[in-house]
């Protein structure tokens, strides 16, 4: 069995995760109103391995959330994972962000068959895709403006969850529900944030298929270009 380590730093948690015989462990962390990968990524990642019975030279593979998300924290992530990857000499795994995230929360809601994440992209815009189980790779992922009209034909058999998903409830004409044994399709549920820990199953697979980066040209998946200048509000908040 592979020890495989996993690193998130698309969004405002920082997380990552170890896979091995033992299992997942992990180390999280999270502030709503700040990104604290710069200063939190190498020390989190010292404390799993410290806090686990494997040691850096017994590490297999590298595994990173590949966004969209953060422009800075996936730089921040896609930085620390090639050099990781590079200085251990072992390959390295690609996931995309919305696909871990719609793969977790699918093992803790066996019966739903439709996940569409959603993560705030400002401007009244969310990093999105629908998801139908079992179907990960299938999916197209878009910057898409939101507006009445988004997933009509669609989102009343689908759960809806992510930072962009609940900032948008009052437009999507969804209900929010706040825990994992409330959820229906047709609503919103909240408090679901991009983790390592549901990256370890996806990062297992890729291993075994041999679906490895290229160390030297890979970049994240941004999904548009950076445009810097004064935050906008965003479905009455201010980003």
């Amino acid at each position: 069995m592979p020890n495989i380590l996993c690193i998130e730093t698309a969004t405002h948690q920082c997380s990552v995760a170890l896979y091995s015989n033992s299992g997942i462990e992990g180390v999280e962390r999270f502030d709503p109103n700040n990104y604290i990968h710069g200063e939190s990524l190498h020390p989190m990642l010292d404390e799993l391995i410290e806090a686990s019975d494997i040691d850096w030279p017994q590490i297999n593979a590298i595994a990173i959330s590949l966004g969209p998300g953060s422009y800075t924290g996936l730089r921040i992530g896609v930085s620390a994972a090639k050099g990781l990857a590079f200085s251990l000499g072992v390959p390295c795994i690609g996931i995309p962000t919305l696909v871990h995230m719609a793969h977790g929360l699918s093992k803790k809601l066996p019966e739903q068959k439709v996940f569409i994440p959603m993560l705030d992209a400002r401007r009244m815009e969310v990093y999105t895709s629908v998801f139908h189980v079992p179907n990960w790779d299938d999916a197209l992922v878009s910057a898409l403006p939101l507006d009445e009209e988004s997933y009509a034909e669609i989102k009343k058999q689908a759960v809806l969850f992510g930072d962009g998903a609940v900032k948008a409830s009052e437009l999507l004409q969804l209900p929010v529900v706040n825990s994992i044994e409330e959820v229906h399709a047709g609503c919103i549920l909240s408090g679901i944030e991009a983790s390592a820990m549901d990256m370890a199953d996806l990062a297992l697979e890729y291993f075994k298929a041999e679906k490895f980066l290229d160390l030297a040209y890979f970049e994240p998946y941004y999904h548009k270009d950076f445009v810097a200048g004064k935050p906008k509000q965003l479905f009455g908040h201010t980003k």
